[in-house]
Protein backbone atom coordinates (compact mmCIF):
# COMPACT_ATOMS: atom_id res chain seq x y z
CA UNK A 1 0.00 0.00 0.00
CA UNK A 2 3.30 2.44 1.32
CA UNK A 3 4.72 1.72 -2.23
CA UNK A 4 1.52 2.71 -4.05
CA UNK A 5 0.98 5.88 -2.27
CA UNK A 6 4.77 6.77 -2.90
CA UNK A 7 4.35 6.22 -6.42
CA UNK A 8 1.48 8.16 -6.64
CA UNK A 9 2.73 11.46 -5.46
CA UNK A 10 6.27 10.99 -7.51
CA UNK A 11 3.86 10.62 -10.44
CA UNK A 12 2.13 14.12 -9.15
CA UNK A 13 5.24 15.89 -8.34
CA UNK A 14 6.61 15.12 -11.50
CA UNK A 15 3.05 16.13 -13.16
CA UNK A 16 3.12 19.92 -11.63
CA UNK A 17 6.91 20.17 -12.32
CA UNK A 18 6.20 19.35 -16.15
CA UNK A 19 2.97 21.47 -15.81
CA UNK A 20 5.19 24.49 -14.57
CA UNK A 21 7.76 24.05 -17.10
CA UNK A 22 5.66 24.54 -19.54
CA UNK A 23 4.04 27.23 -18.60
CA UNK A 24 7.12 28.85 -18.13
CA UNK A 25 8.24 28.15 -21.29
CA UNK A 26 5.17 29.58 -22.78
CA UNK A 27 5.29 32.27 -20.74
CA UNK A 28 5.95 35.19 -23.74
CA UNK A 29 7.83 38.15 -22.41
CA UNK A 30 5.72 42.21 -22.94
CA UNK A 31 7.72 43.58 -26.10
CA UNK A 32 7.83 47.32 -25.70
CA UNK A 33 8.11 49.39 -28.74
CA UNK A 34 11.14 51.38 -28.54
CA UNK A 35 12.46 54.50 -30.79
CA UNK A 36 9.45 54.46 -32.81
CA UNK A 37 6.89 54.99 -30.23
CA UNK A 38 5.22 58.54 -30.23
CA UNK A 39 3.12 59.30 -27.82
CA UNK A 40 0.06 61.84 -28.23
CA UNK A 41 -1.16 64.46 -25.93
CA UNK A 42 -4.37 65.73 -24.75
CA UNK A 43 -3.14 69.56 -25.45
CA UNK A 44 -0.32 71.13 -26.87
CA UNK A 45 1.01 73.08 -24.39
CA UNK A 46 0.26 72.86 -20.62
CA UNK A 47 -0.66 76.63 -20.17
CA UNK A 48 -1.35 78.00 -16.47
CA UNK A 49 -3.18 81.47 -15.42
CA UNK A 50 -1.24 84.41 -14.11
CA UNK A 51 0.63 82.92 -10.53
CA UNK A 52 1.35 85.27 -8.02
CA UNK A 53 5.21 84.86 -6.81
CA UNK A 54 5.50 82.60 -3.47
CA UNK A 55 1.79 81.63 -3.75
CA UNK A 56 2.54 78.77 -6.11
CA UNK A 57 -0.35 77.54 -8.84
CA UNK A 58 -3.38 75.08 -9.16
CA UNK A 59 -2.68 71.90 -10.73
CA UNK A 60 -2.98 71.29 -14.16
CA UNK A 61 -3.34 67.91 -15.24
CA UNK A 62 -2.27 66.42 -19.03
CA UNK A 63 -3.08 62.96 -20.78
CA UNK A 64 -0.35 61.05 -21.93
CA UNK A 65 -1.93 58.79 -24.87
CA UNK A 66 -0.12 55.50 -26.36
CA UNK A 67 -1.41 55.52 -30.02
CA UNK A 68 -0.08 52.26 -31.04
CA UNK A 69 -1.04 49.19 -31.20
CA UNK A 70 1.76 47.60 -28.77
CA UNK A 71 2.69 48.92 -24.98
CA UNK A 72 5.33 51.61 -24.61
CA UNK A 73 7.88 51.77 -21.64
CA UNK A 74 9.07 55.65 -21.35
CA UNK A 75 12.29 55.48 -20.33
CA UNK A 76 12.58 58.68 -18.25
CA UNK A 77 9.49 61.47 -17.98
CA UNK A 78 11.56 64.89 -16.44
CA UNK A 79 11.40 68.62 -17.05
CA UNK A 80 13.79 69.86 -19.03
CA UNK A 81 15.85 72.47 -16.49
CA UNK A 82 15.75 69.79 -14.22
CA UNK A 83 16.17 70.76 -10.09
CA UNK A 84 16.32 74.28 -11.06
CA UNK A 85 12.62 74.52 -12.66
CA UNK A 86 9.84 76.48 -11.60
CA UNK A 87 7.77 73.79 -11.94
CA UNK A 88 7.08 70.11 -10.24
CA UNK A 89 5.23 66.94 -11.96
CA UNK A 90 3.75 64.06 -10.65
CA UNK A 91 3.97 61.17 -13.29
CA UNK A 92 1.01 58.63 -12.55
CA UNK A 93 2.04 58.98 -8.67
CA UNK A 94 5.42 59.60 -9.23
CA UNK A 95 6.71 62.76 -7.67
CA UNK A 96 10.42 62.02 -8.32
CA UNK A 97 12.78 64.78 -10.82
CA UNK A 98 12.63 62.22 -13.00
CA UNK A 99 10.32 59.15 -13.57
CA UNK A 100 11.40 55.99 -15.10
CA UNK A 101 10.05 52.78 -16.67
CA UNK A 102 6.59 54.28 -17.14
CA UNK A 103 4.59 52.17 -18.73
CA UNK A 104 1.41 52.77 -21.43
CA UNK A 105 -0.58 49.46 -22.91
CA UNK A 106 -1.45 49.78 -25.88
CA UNK A 107 -4.20 52.56 -27.18
CA UNK A 108 -4.27 53.36 -23.27
CA UNK A 109 -3.27 56.29 -21.71
CA UNK A 110 -1.75 58.11 -17.84
CA UNK A 111 -2.20 61.86 -16.37
CA UNK A 112 0.34 63.91 -15.80
CA UNK A 113 0.00 66.60 -13.16
CA UNK A 114 2.13 69.54 -12.87
CA UNK A 115 2.03 72.73 -10.53
CA UNK A 116 4.40 76.05 -11.15
CA UNK A 117 5.99 78.10 -8.15
CA UNK A 118 7.27 81.87 -8.96
CA UNK A 119 10.07 83.57 -6.79
CA UNK A 120 9.73 87.27 -6.44
CA UNK A 121 11.94 89.68 -8.46
CA UNK A 122 12.12 93.66 -9.19
CA UNK A 123 9.74 93.37 -12.70
CA UNK A 124 6.65 95.44 -12.25
CA UNK A 125 4.82 93.83 -15.05
CA UNK A 126 4.11 89.78 -15.55
CA UNK A 127 6.53 87.37 -17.03
CA UNK A 128 6.76 85.06 -18.83
CA UNK A 129 7.92 81.42 -17.42
CA UNK A 130 8.94 78.39 -19.60
CA UNK A 131 9.94 74.83 -19.18
CA UNK A 132 8.74 71.49 -20.90
CA UNK A 133 8.00 68.01 -19.99
CA UNK A 134 10.91 65.59 -21.74
CA UNK A 135 9.77 62.08 -22.57
CA UNK A 136 12.55 59.77 -23.59
CA UNK A 137 11.73 56.31 -25.49
CA UNK A 138 15.31 54.72 -26.64
CA UNK A 139 16.97 57.44 -28.62
CA UNK A 140 13.97 59.40 -29.21
CA UNK A 141 12.66 62.70 -27.26
CA UNK A 142 9.18 63.91 -27.49
CA UNK A 143 8.51 67.74 -25.65
CA UNK A 144 5.39 69.27 -23.85
CA UNK A 145 6.06 73.01 -23.76
CA UNK A 146 5.22 74.46 -20.01
CA UNK A 147 4.02 78.32 -19.69
CA UNK A 148 2.94 80.15 -16.40
CA UNK A 149 2.90 83.91 -16.15
CA UNK A 150 4.24 85.34 -12.89
CA UNK A 151 3.62 88.50 -11.30
CA UNK A 152 4.64 89.93 -8.11
CA UNK A 153 2.61 91.64 -5.56
CA UNK A 154 2.13 92.80 -2.24
CA UNK A 155 0.47 90.88 0.09
CA UNK A 156 -1.68 91.47 3.29
CA UNK A 157 -2.36 89.29 5.58
CA UNK A 158 -4.84 89.13 8.40
CA UNK A 159 -2.91 89.98 12.22
CA UNK A 160 -6.30 91.21 13.82
CA UNK A 161 -9.56 89.57 14.92
CA UNK A 162 -13.10 91.40 16.38
CA UNK A 163 -15.49 89.29 17.64
CA UNK A 164 -19.37 90.51 16.82
CA UNK A 165 -22.16 89.85 19.91
CA UNK A 166 -23.00 86.59 17.93
CA UNK A 167 -19.50 85.36 18.63
CA UNK A 168 -18.36 85.26 15.31
CA UNK A 169 -15.04 85.36 14.43
CA UNK A 170 -13.37 88.08 11.71
CA UNK A 171 -9.54 88.59 10.89
CA UNK A 172 -8.23 91.57 9.15
CA UNK A 173 -5.02 93.40 8.25
CA UNK A 174 -4.62 96.88 8.61
CA UNK A 175 -3.27 98.94 5.19
CA UNK A 176 -0.49 100.74 5.70
CA UNK A 177 -1.12 104.03 3.84
CA UNK A 178 2.23 105.26 4.26
CA UNK A 179 3.07 104.62 0.87
CA UNK A 180 0.54 105.03 -1.76
CA UNK A 181 -0.58 102.36 -4.06
CA UNK A 182 0.82 102.39 -7.00
CA UNK A 183 -0.84 100.72 -10.18
CA UNK A 184 2.14 98.62 -11.37
CA UNK A 185 1.94 96.35 -8.38
CA UNK A 186 -1.47 94.68 -7.74
CA UNK A 187 -2.29 94.23 -3.75
CA UNK A 188 -3.53 90.97 -2.53
CA UNK A 189 -5.48 90.99 0.75
CA UNK A 190 -6.78 87.68 2.75
CA UNK A 191 -9.25 88.21 4.61
CA UNK A 192 -10.94 91.58 5.18
CA UNK A 193 -8.87 94.94 4.92
CA UNK A 194 -9.92 97.94 7.04
CA UNK A 195 -8.35 101.58 6.47
CA UNK A 196 -7.63 104.19 8.87
CA UNK A 197 -10.22 106.83 8.15
CA UNK A 198 -7.55 109.49 9.30
CA UNK A 199 -5.32 108.55 7.31
CA UNK A 200 -6.09 107.84 4.19
CA UNK A 201 -4.53 105.69 1.63
CA UNK A 202 -3.57 107.25 -1.54
CA UNK A 203 -3.92 105.73 -5.27
CA UNK A 204 -2.59 106.07 -8.78
CA UNK A 205 -5.08 106.66 -11.17
CA UNK A 206 -5.51 103.61 -14.25
CA UNK A 207 -5.48 104.72 -17.69
CA UNK A 208 -7.75 103.81 -19.70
Amino acid sequence: MKIHILKYIAGLFVAVCLIESLSTSCTKETEFLTDTATLRFSVDTLKFDTVFTTMGSTVRSVKVYNPNNQPVKIDGVSLAHGSASRFRINVDGDTALVARDVEILAHDSIFIFARVNVNPNSATSPFLIEDSIVFSIGNARQYLPLTAYGRNAVYHYPDHVIHDAAGNSYHYSVIDCSQPWTKNIPHVVFGYAVVDMLDGCTTEERST
